[in-house]
């Protein structure tokens, strides 16, 4: 029980933005995008979709822990206008604006037969001792291990 209680919980979420034509950069190396702002997590971590869905002009933007929580808290529309404005620091104020937006949140989907949980492993565990794919109660628990 004292292992369990030294993992901390992630709410991870994905937010899908669909435009009309890409403006951001594409090719080798160009896939992933940061962006720094002075409260951490604040739509900072980007991917483009073109490597894996060519013309589908669609940006993925993934937050986690606080920011999923407060974002997936409020409406898409709200979401969307934030997500530009950061895109529109980043490309600059003549962008298009999204056509569509999904967001895939983690921490208010209530699913009998998926939970899906990311966990912070603290330095003292040996990660190849964790269990993985493990079944408990007609639930599948995965455990993504970065070792």
């Amino acid at each position: 029980m004292e292992a369990i209680q030294t993992c901390e919980v992630m709410v991870y979420t994905k937010i899908f933005l669909k435009f009309l034509h890409k403006f951001w950069p594409c090719g080798p190396g160009k896939e992933f995008f940061m962006y720094a702002h002075e409260r951490r997590g604040y739509y900072t971590f980007w991917q483009h979709m073109e490597n894996a869905f060519p013309g589908s002009n669609i940006l993925v933007v993934t937050l986690m822990n606080r920011e999923s929580k407060r974002v997936e808290a409020q409406s898409d529309e709200e979401t969307l206008k934030e997500a530009m404005g950061v895109l529109k620091n980043m490309f600059g104020p003549n962008i298009p604006n999204a056509t569509d937006i999904l967001v895939a949140a983690t921490a208010t989907i209530q699913s009998s037969l998926i939970i899906n949980l990311f966990t912070i492993l603290r330095p003292q565990w040996d990660a190849s001792s964790l269990p993985v794919n493990t079944e408990v109660n007609n639930l599948v628990v995965m455990s993504m291990v970065d070792t």
